[in-house]
């Protein structure tokens, strides 16, 4: 099994994966909610750089005062290895970070290709549309706290 390389500042200048076909774009994976890569270790078989991103704070346990002040430390480490386009993704509330990650990365001009979420939960705040064949939008009921 390959070490999966994680991107974080213990080292001036990290190096990508053994595994590295030229032109894949490199993919870089959010912790889960427990702030480890772990996870991804199985993951070695991709043929492209894979990185684990692993929360810093984990060992200190000082939090991140929200997910887009983390999302932008770890978009700045994720500029520091490429400045081209990239696939994000994460498990859990991994592919929530990633997806913020991935606003932080567009808004500073990087292509973000891709993002995978892994069993990730909506944002609490989120209320999609809902439309009837109509058009016309239905009067939102509470069914067991979901709505």
């Amino acid at each position: 099994m390959a070490v999966l390389p994680t991107l974080w500042p213990t080292s001036p200048s990290p190096s990508p994966s053994p595994k590295v076909a030229s032109g894949c774009l490199p993919v870089f994976l959010v912790h889960d909610g427990s702030g480890l890569v772990n996870p991804y270790h199985h993951i070695s078989s991709l043929d492209r750089a894979v990185w684990g991103i692993h929360n810093p704070r984990f060992i200190n346990g000082r939090p991140w005062d929200s997910v887009g002040d983390m999302a932008a430390a770890y978009a700045e480490y994720n500029l520091g290895v490429t400045t081209g386009p990239v696939i994000l993704g994460g498990w859990s509330f991994g592919g929530v970070a990633a997806y913020e990650i991935a606003l932080q990365l567009a808004n500073r001009g990087v292509a973000v290709k891709g993002i995978v979420l892994i069993d990730s939960p909506c944002p609490g705040d989120h209320n999609p549309p809902l439309r009837r064949p109509s058009g016309r939008h239905p009067r939102p009921r509470r069914a067991g706290g979901v709505l």
